[in-house]
């Protein structure tokens, strides 16, 4: 180590510290995202394929929006090379790491290489497109096409891109390529694809090309599950520097867990054998299910944990997962609740799980989400979320999980509030009284759907509604829960789930949430 470090690159490196860069492999990734989850997801994952000897290949990087240009120069001045911290809890065990990534041959700043960009469309052996431009990425804005231009948006990019080598190739079917979109979107793929061929339209290009653009190219649906963060908390850059033994403006954090469920074509693969995949990786008939999963247990128990953390004055994830009463609450809000309403009524024998941390040895074919809604499979996930919310490492404010709460509400909870009350007749009651946590935070939050609906505080619902003429006090609960503008229904006609939120409003008040959690759960 030295008292100045130099930037991560390719010369003068320690070969312990930088693996030897595989040079010899060709450009085969057009990766269209220079930020941190496509470093700590996507990158790391080519990384574990080529030590396998499973990809052979190396990645070009460019930047989706003109202000990721900055982020490209940087890139180039490690000459594409960063490091990822693997950190965090595997079935029990610590895991804390460094790697340095060395799969990203060039990084383009399309704006002002746009021709450089298109030149790698000529490329035979350029195979696959991964994406992550966040969910506003994935939206139809018209644009004008312009040869020689760089279009402004992401679709519109991809579309240009496209059509520069159905140009250079003459419409060859074998050369088409296949779309990893990892944006959290439903169906990313079938979207993506949809607004490509929008593009091609509005542009009046070829009816063969439209054509090969449906036929030639995959556009797969994926979901991806693994969180990643920058600089570990707390760390400035010259700290970090003095540590590794080099500058590395790009440091990333991962956790262990790794998920990436892909609706893969045949070009995929043969590209990817499953016989030699990471076992994060599965190549699966239908992401839906994985989509479900997510969003109904992890994203749903962030949720359902936010209004209870910041009544209880709780700070962090991992501290209110280590209470001894709101961490078992969510454990049983998940198991007893979550998954009794989402899990398959007939589930199938195989024991299996979705849980998936660093690559190990196992077959990347293996079965273990042939029936992802199977109760054994949604607990085995229900565990390892548990463990990767308790990531000593991970320091996750509560404050961030109320982001576009109200629109979170409906995403994640009221599918569990609906199932579950089909299901055993009436209204989930510790999600009940997450909802109850919900109203009262919103006394003092002013909250914005996701359609620009400004939603009053609770505090101002008005106590009285017409009703045949004549005016009635009504719980203003029952006004919150009645606002089909916000819920997309009036939530007071689920079975029982007035009652409970109006309950836990008053436990909660009178007791302070954690006595009301003891008094009603016997925890």
């Amino acid at each position: 180590m030295t008292s100045d470090p130099r930037r991560l690159k390719r010369d003068g490196m320690d070969p312990s510290v930088v693996a030897p860069d595989p040079t010899q492999y060709p450009e085969r990734v057009l990766q269209i995202g220079e930020g941190r989850f496509l470093r700590g997801f996507a990158d790391w994952l080519i990384q574990q394929l080529n030590q396998r000897e499973v990809f052979q290949g190396r990645v070009v990087v460019i930047a989706p929006r003109a202000s990721g240009g900055e982020n490209i120069r940087k890139l180039r001045e490690q000459d594409g090379r960063f490091t990822v911290k693997l950190q965090g809890l595997d079935e029990g065990r610590i895991v804390d790491r460094d790697e340095v990534i060395t799969v990203v041959s060039r990084a383009l700043d399309p704006v002002s290489e746009w021709s450089t960009v298109l030149s790698t469309a000529e490329n035979a052996e350029m195979a696959l497109v991964i994406s992550n431009t966040t969910e506003a990425g994935i939206e139809y804005r018209p644009e004008v096409f312009e040869t020689g231009r760089c279009p402004t948006s992401f679709p519109a990019k991809l579309a240009a891109y496209l059509y520069h080598r159905y140009q250079y190739f003459f419409g060859d079917p074998t050369r088409g390529m296949t779309v990893l979109p990892t944006e959290l979107v439903e169906k990313n793929g079938d979207q993506l694809r949809s607004i490509v061929r929008h593009h091609a339209q509005d542009w009046e290009l070829p009816i063969s090309f439209i054509d090969w653009l449906m036929t030639a190219n995959r556009f797969c649906n994926t979901l991806v599950d693994r969180i990643v963060t920058g600089y570990p908390e707390g760390t400035d850059a010259q700290t970090l520097a003095q540590r590794l033994g080099y500058l590395d403006a790009f440091y990333t954090v991962a956790e262990p867990f790794y998920l990436w469920a892909i609706e893969a074509d045949a070009r995929l693969r043969s590209l990817w054998p499953a016989d030699r995949l990471p076992q994060g990786i599965r190549f699966v008939e239908d992401v839906t299910p994985f989509q479900l999963t997510k969003v109904r247990i992890l994203n749903g128990a962030h949720t359902a944990l936010y209004p209870l953390a910041c009544l209880a004055g709780i700070s962090t994830v991992a501290e209110a997962m280590n209470d001894k009463v709101l961490g078992p609450f969510v454990e049983h809000l998940v198991m007893d609740e979550i998954i009794q309403a989402l899990a398959d009524p007939w589930p199938g024998s195989q024991e299996s799980t979705m849980a998936a941390s660093e690559p190990a040895e196992e077959d990347g074919s293996d079965e273990a989400m042939d029936q992802p809604l199977a109760l054994p499979v949604l607990q085995a996930y229900a565990e390892t979320t548990f463990e990767r919310f308790r990531n000593p490492f991970l320091h996750h404010q509560v404050s961030a999980l109320g982001l576009n709460n109200q629109a979170k509400i409906r995403a994640r909870l009221l599918g569990t509030v609906h199932d579950y009350a089909d299901r055993f007749g009436s209204a989930p009651p510790r999600l009940a009284l997450s909802l109850a946590a919900h109203w009262i935070v919103a006394q003092d939050t002013d909250e914005v759907s996701k359609g620009g609906q400004t939603v009053p505080r609770a505090s101002q619902l008005v106590a009285t509604m017409e009703e045949e003429g004549a005016r009635r006090v009504v719980d203003p609960v029952a006004l919150w829960l009645a606002q089909a503008a916000v819920w997309g229904e009036d939530l007071t006609n689920v079975a029982g789930l007035l009652d409970q939120v109006v309950a836990g409003v008053q436990a909660i008040r009178q007791n302070g949430v954690e006595t009301a959690i003891q008094t009603i759960f016997s925890i």
